[in-house]
């Protein structure tokens, strides 16, 4: 929760996980990892380095919006080939004795992909789809076994690389993942190179190529940049409208872009995770990718987005919540001053920001689901916010109460009036109705709903007048059980960690199998 808080705050840290990437290494018999790069896409061993390259996508679109295969296969051996070259050219120009022979005995490449995001626009693909995830799966496919298939090529031309040894080479889940074809003419032959594919983060590769780095979509479709003026000394600047060079291309300007073009901020932080792990599948070493998230995100959302990643396979993720770190990209939305310019001219509501701290009091119910603690907070300018924590329910159950009050502290904080919040909770039935303090609870909705309304009435129930049980709260209420984590196998609480391995109590679900 350390790391979680702190990457909600400020962006950093991002998590790698180590176990997986361990997993897949194709060399950890003969150099185990010990840490990774600054960006984290190239894990390495002791003395380890890396020659990477990457092939803008973009380039293999043609002006129909077809994908050209046979050209990008193509592209994929000569740039193998090309990086396998670069190992040898630098044999003698090391720092270090270590990287020299690390160099020489695993010959490590890493040839990965950038213009994903133009690549999909150009093909009137939108980023965030079940269409997109296909047509980058069958790309990446293709990247991994020509890479591949070329190395083991130039192991028959050239030798394979010193380190390779086959019974210790098949242990790694990537080769086990390839296709079986592939495996017994490595299995035969060796193959050049002990890794050769990574997605880098190729900013500046980006930059020159004119296109989006690595499997980011486009941050923005258009930027204000700064020029200053010459007489000013430093003090006046010029600001320019920049287009995203697709969007000029293609649209000329971004005022009325089709719905397939979208931007980071768009883009469901949670497809972001899918489409990662989808490249990550045809990827021997690491990506660096960064999930954008809205400024008002929760620290629960940016840990589930990380519990998500660990059990997706992800080699690591990292987060960026907007206006977390000063001096980062942020949308134009946001002015000068921090105030929202764009939703006034749009019509679209924004919701406030949530103050540090909030005042508010805690209501105890009984719903046919479990007891149901209700804290409703308010700010200076009214109700803010709304925390729910139900007994012993968890699961669906518990899943769906925070995702009612999650949704209904988003509408307060929009200037939603709360009786129509309250107008539409109220009446919803249940499976399970209960009896409270004189009033027939429906549902846990309905309670959520008839708590608000006591809370704006003066705490007083409309049936019997009693006053409820609402108490000053200085924090949410915290569930005494269950006590371990949560399984998404059984929809328990019985994950608990024995000896560095995560296991369910409950369903016997186990990390380490």
């Amino acid at each position: 929760m350390k790391i979680i808080e702190h990457a909600h705050a400020s962006a950093e840290p991002g998590l790698l996980f180590w176990d997986t990437m361990k997993k897949y290494h194709n060399a950890e018999y003969c150099s185990p990892l010990v840490s990774t790069n600054p960006c984290a896409e190239q894990p390495l061993p002791d003395g380890g380095c890396c020659n990477l390259g990457a092939l803008n996508l973009e380039r293999f679109v043609d002006n129909s919006g077809n994908f050209d295969f046979d050209g990008f296969r193509e592209t994929t051996a000569v740039g193998a080939r090309f990086l396998d070259n670069v190992v040898d050219y630098n044999v003698d120009r090391h720092a270090l004795e270590d990287q020299k022979q690390n160099a020489i005995n695993d010959r490590r490449v890493g040839l990965g992909i950038l213009g994903l995001g133009d690549m999909l626009v150009k093909m009137g693909i939108k980023y965030d789809s079940d269409e997109a995830l296909e047509i980058i799966g069958k790309v990446m496919e293709i990247h991994r076994d020509t890479a591949y298939e070329t190395s083991a090529d130039l192991a028959q031309e050239k030798g394979g690389f010193p380190n390779f040894d086959w019974d210790g080479y098949s242990e790694s889940l990537f080769v086990q993942d390839l296709p079986q074809e592939l495996q017994e003419k490595i299995k035969n032959h060796g193959i050049r190179n002990s890794t050769l594919t990574t997605v880098a983060p190729t900013g500046s590769g980006a930059i020159v190529a004119r296109v989006t780095s690595g499997v980011e979509p486009i941050f923005a479709t258009s930027y204000k940049r700064k020029v200053k003026k010459n007489d000013s000394l430093g003090k006046e600047f010029d600001t320019f409208t920049v287009y995203h060079p697709v969007v000029q291309e293609m649209f000329g300007d971004d005022e009325n872009l089709p719905d397939y073009v979208v931007t980071a901020h768009d883009v469901d932080p949670y497809f972001r995770v899918k489409m990662q792990g989808e490249v990550q599948k045809y990827i021997d070493s690491s990506i660096s990718s960064t999930v954008n998230l809205a400024e008002e995100t929760t620290v629960e959302t940016v840990a589930d987005i990380y519990m998500t990643a660990y059990k997706g396979n992800l080699k690591g993720i990292t987060v960026y919540r907007e206006g977390s770190r000063e001096g980062i990209l942020i949308t134009d939305e946001k002015s000068e001053e921090g105030k929202v310019v764009k939703a006034a001219e749009t019509g679209k509501k924004t919701a406030r920001n949530r103050p540090q701290i909030t005042t508010g009091k805690t209501r105890r119910m009984r719903t046919g689901d479990g007891t149901l603690y209700i804290t409703v907070n308010e700010d200076e300018n009214g109700l803010c916010e709304v925390f729910t924590a139900i007994g012993k329910a968890g699961g669906t159950v518990a899943a769906q109460t925070e995702a009612i009050s999650r949704l209904i502290s988003l509408a307060l904080r929009s200037g939603v009036d709360p009786n129509s919040v309250i107008s539409q909770l109220k009446g919803i039935s249940g499976p399970n109705p209960t009896w409270e303090d004189g009033q027939l609870i429906l549902s846990t909705p309905d309670a959520i709903g008839r708590a608000l309304e006591t809370f704006l009435d003066g705490e007083e129930t409309p049936n019997s007048k009693k006053k409820v049980q609402f108490e000053i709260a200085d924090e949410a209420p915290s569930r005494t059980e269950p006590q371990g984590m949560y399984c998404k196998e059984c929809e328990s609480h019985g994950i608990v960690d024995e000896g560095g391995c995560l296991l369910c109590k409950d369903c016997g679900w186990s990390k380490c199998e």
